[in-house]
């Protein structure tokens, strides 16, 4: 069963009740609600009813569908009841709101999904393995972030549209309106890895230089600051030292706000970012004052950013080796001692109950012979480069080997076949980046044909490449 969509907490969304028939949603149009405050607790979602004053409405779910850009989220139980449930501060037009059921309800992996059409739009709302919450992690400043506007400096908290702020252009500042301010809350997934869970960054006083900030920054870790006439997120610049994760608080507000177009503004000193909209993100504000976002055109990096977004290597990591130095103090042990770490997959086979480990292996090819008819997964160790060799490379996928192929010999038939792991939507391979290899994630389905009289397969997996993996107990 996949983890629990939410964390424990207070959401604000919109939602209804909807059963499937013959693949297509049958929406109860007088059960909607729009706009509650709604509480998790376990498994459990609880809200006053708007329609129904005084009725508290309790719904129970065991499984989960959903798409982080768009914070739309359905919740199932074992009768073939469904909520569809869309986050944020959006009124839905539920008679515009369409579903279909078009997946393999015996998968909880990539091919268990709804696809929803709402607004012109199509979306896929997929099951997995590790919970699909609405996790997407927007740049945000947290309270107490001082903005320089056109009358000194005010707490982003404190922000109302219409006050102006002063942006960079060229080597002037010029006063610009906010036209949007909105407010979230971040619920931290503790068991994440860190850059992934949302605790927020703090860029310490004079992180950055003299007077850079000047005080304690504190935003959340994808948002960006500008150095060196570009925007680099600011968890590729963590040292553990100046510039680090603030674990003290798993729940907190954060707030952003919107000019005219992208800007350059300075918050505690340092040159920052106005919020970039587009139609992936804003749903995660709660509370929103001003022109919704949504109105306007979505926005990109690519054509509406005020500086460029950055995250190569060669770019960012002498930076983060610059401010290293200002800190005066050596580099973080981004490391893992060298006894700790190995380049060995520890590579083996699983079926629901069983480990198969190799019965052969001739250098980077490993040989195991598997009872045929069951489901099948790869499993290694893996790890993440970013952990590895250091938050200034932009990789974050969990890494298990590179397959360049697969091969299976069928007994009943004496033949050998090709096996394709190429195709997408398998569950556990990542997209593949060069011809014919594909990265694992650490536990891969083995997408073997079922129709064979034979009572075993043999199967030959040769590696291309491993990585440098941190954790060497088997996952």
């Amino acid at each position: 069963m996949p983890n629990q969509i939410f964390s424990d907490g207070v959401y604000t969304l919109s939602g209804t009740y909807f059963t499937v028939s013959g693949g297509s949603a049958q929406i109860k149009q007088g059960d909607p609600e729009n706009i509650v405050s709604a509480t998790v607790n376990g498994w459990s979602l609880t809200f006053a009813s708007k329609n129904a004053p005084g009725v508290t409405v309790r719904w129970d779910y065991d499984y989960s569908w959903g798409n982080p850009d768009i914070g739309i989220i359905i919740l199932g139980d074992t009768h073939g009841a469904y909520h569809v449930l869309v986050m944020g501060d959006q009124v839905v037009d539920w008679n515009a709101l369409s579903i279909q059921y078009t997946g393999q309800g015996a998968s909880t992996g990539s091919q268990n999904y709804f696809t929803l059409s709402y607004g012109g739009k199509q979306y896929s709302l997929t099951q997995d393995g590790t919970g699909t919450a609405p996790i997407s992690f927007t740049p945000c400043y947290l309270r107490g972030s001082m903005v320089r506007t056109d009358r000194g400096l005010i707490d982003v908290a404190e922000l109302k549209p219409g006050t102006s702020v002063l942006v960079k252009s060229g080597e002037l500042e010029i006063a610009s309106p906010v036209i949007w301010v909105g407010m979230s809350m971040v619920r931290v997934r503790e068991h994440a890895p860190t850059d992934m869970s949302g605790f927020p960054i703090v860029i310490s006083q004079n992180a950055l230089g003299a007077g850079i900030p000047f005080k304690d920054m504190r935003i959340t870790a994808e948002h960006c600051i500008y150095l060196k006439g570009h925007f680099i997120p600011a968890r590729m610049l963590v040292n553990g030292n100046s510039i680090f994760y603030d674990k003290s608080e798993i729940s907190f507000p954060v707030y952003h706000f919107m000019t005219s177009r992208h800007g350059i503004v300075s918050v505690d000193g340092v040159w920052s970012e106005t919020y970039l909209p587009d139609d992936k993100n804003v749903w995660k504000f709660h509370e929103q004052h001003g022109g919704s976002p949504v109105v306007a055109p979505a926005q990109g990096w690519e054509t509406d950013a005020a500086a460029p977004l950055c995250c190569e290597r060669a770019f960012v990591e002498p930076i983060w080796r610059e401010l290293n130095a200002i800190a005066g103090a050596p580099p973080m042990n981004l490391k893992t001692p060298v006894t700790s770490i190995s380049e060995e997959p520890d590579l083996r086979l699983s079926t629901k109950n069983t480990t198969i480990e190799p019965s052969e292996r001739h250098g980077h090819e490993y040989v195991f012979r598997v009872p045929a008819g069951e489901q099948v997964w790869i499993d290694s160790r893996r790890s993440r480069p970013c952990d590895v060799v250091g938050p200034f490379l932009d990789d974050r996928r969990d890494l298990g080997v590179l397959v360049s192929g697969i091969r299976v010999s069928d007994p009943a038939t004496n033949s050998i076949t090709e096996l394709d792991f190429l195709e997408e939507g398998l569950d556990g391979w990542h997209l593949s980046d060069n011809a014919g290899l594909r990265w694992t994630n650490g536990h891969a389905v083995l997408p073997l044909a079922r129709s064979t009289s034979a009572d075993w397969l043999d199967i030959r997996i040769s590696v291309a490449a491993t990585v440098a993996y941190q954790n060497l107990s088997r996952n």
